[in-house]
């Protein structure tokens, strides 16, 4: 019995750290584009407003 766990558990903790690995890329992946929006978004306003100012 104890054998068959210890095979489970050899097979599965590759495959969970890999999964991890993959899902914390993609998250990292989607916070990044989501500050890169944010960022892109103030800087555009900033410029607008800074257009509207000199006129």
């Amino acid at each position: 019995m104890f054998v068959i766990l210890e095979v489970v558990s050899f097979l599965a903790n590759p495959g969970r750290s890999n999964l991890c690995s993959v899902v914390g890329s993609k998250l990292i992946k989607r916070i990044r584009s989501l500050c890169f929006e944010k960022v892109v978004k103030a800087v555009g306003l900033r410029v607008v407003l800074w257009w509207r100012w000199r006129r």
